[in-house]
């Protein structure tokens, strides 16, 4: 008897160990399922502080690609293009969506040379500007709208990818321009902004992706940098039509 309690006890240790290293294999099995999910919230997760007050490094009325040439438009936008530039050189220029205080539009409301404010959540990323007063609201890990009624500014959606703050802008009215000289564009035009921390902080790069195919032959990209604004704070800037203004934008016969 006491044999067959002692053959017992010694079985035991055995079993105990087949169901620890079970145990440790569907814990591991758990974790490789888990693996993916876990890689996609670290993608997705708030890498880099881009809170602060931000301004362009410099002034830039005409963009080019980051070859440093003419974005490649198409022959009817190209044409209007050089309208625009011959316009604006003959001291008459088109009006286009700021003549009449409206807003710039994206890109171009980012190469204004007045500070603008990000104000960073975990579900949404406000630009607020001082131009205008203009307000940006880009929200993280949202779905595009599928068929958005076109306004000034776009609706935007973002993800962090490798440390930078992916912004996607779709759905813009063609009121606007893409710069001062009049860049055209389409209410298809997709625009991607990448946003990218310096290692030191102080300064922000953002790498623009315009892509319309009614309007320009191919996706081009364009890259513009901001400096940090320590201690300043957003002032109030209104912009005021005149009554003649007003009057041929807003008063038709």
């Amino acid at each position: 008897m006491s044999r067959r309690n002692g053959m017992s006890n010694r079985r035991t240790p055995t079993s105990s160990r087949r169901f620890s290293v079970a145990g440790i294999a569907r814990i591991v099995i758990l974790l490789l399922g888990a693996l993916p999910l876990l890689v996609s919230a670290a993608q997705n997760a708030s890498p880099t502080d881009l809170s602060g007050i931000w301004m362009p490094t410099r002034y830039i009325p005409t963009i080019r690609t980051i070859e440093g040439k003419l974005p490649p438009l198409k022959e009817a936008a190209a044409q209007e293009y050089r309208e625009r530039v011959a316009a604006r050189a003959a001291g008459k220029p088109k009006p286009d969506s700021t003549t009449y205080c409206q807003p710039d539009g994206v890109p171009r409301l980012m190469y204004a040379m007045m500070p603008f404010q990000v104000l960073q959540q975990p579900d949404q990323i406000t630009f607020v500007h001082e131009k205008g007063h203009i307000f940006r609201l880009i929200r993280l890990n949202a779905a595009e709208p599928p068929d958005p009624d076109p306004i000034f500014l776009g609706y935007s959606t973002a993800m962090w990818r490798d440390g930078a703050l992916v912004v996607t802008t779709v759905g813009h009215n063609t009121y606007t321009t893409l710069d001062r000289a009049g860049l055209p564009h389409s209410e298809k035009m997709r625009v991607t902004e990448a946003y990218a921390l310096s290692a030191n902080g102080k300064r922000m790069t953002a790498r623009i992706t315009i892509d319309d195919p009614e309007t320009y032959e191919r996706p081009w990209t364009t890259q513009l940098t901001f400096r940090k604004l320590p201690g300043y704070r957003i002032k109030e800037n209104v912009c005021q039509l005149t009554n003649a203004e007003f009057e041929s934008f807003f008063i038709k016969p």
